[in-house]
């Protein structure tokens, strides 16, 4: 006689993992905190809240020094609009985004923490580049 397989024991919430009988299928919920789930990535998440606070804080230095900037005497000049324009708006535009993906790339499990830092970089080469266009715009008006 062959062995039924009724003395087999059956997967529970409590024993997932127990054996079938050869044919058998389980229809027993994988047992955990998100079933199905991927675990989040705290430490992923913590890393790109503190950047992210880090690159707003640049993002407002930024902004702020562009401004000061603008109101300065350097603002008269012809050929200053586009770098004030820039430096202004451009960190203001990538903190946005970075904060945007962030969270996505977060709420999705993917690493994130790059983004705040791409987006500062590119913060300070932006303020670099309006920085060098204001300093030729101001000493070309003086020398004509």
């Amino acid at each position: 006689m062959t062995d039924s397989g009724d003395d087999a024991p059956v997967p529970t919430p409590e024993n997932p993992h127990a054996t079938l009988p050869a044919g058998v299928f389980s229809r027993a919920r994988p047992v955990g905190r998100y079933p199905g789930r991927k675990h989040p990535r705290t430490g992923d998440l913590v890393i790109t809240i503190v950047l992210s606070v880090i690159l707003i804080v640049l993002a407002v230095v930024y902004v702020h020094a562009a401004l000061a900037r603008a109101d300065a005497d350097a603002r008269l000049v012809d050929g200053t609009q586009l770098a004030n324009i820039l430096a202004v708006l451009a960190p203001i535009v990538l903190t946005v985004f970075s904060l945007i993906f962030s969270t996505l790339f977060v709420l999705r499990r993917v690493y994130a923490l790059w983004l705040p830092v791409v987006a500062g970089v590119l913060i300070v080469a932006l303020y670099s580049v309006t920085e060098d266009m204001l300093a030729r715009a101001v000493v070309s008006n003086f020398v004509h």
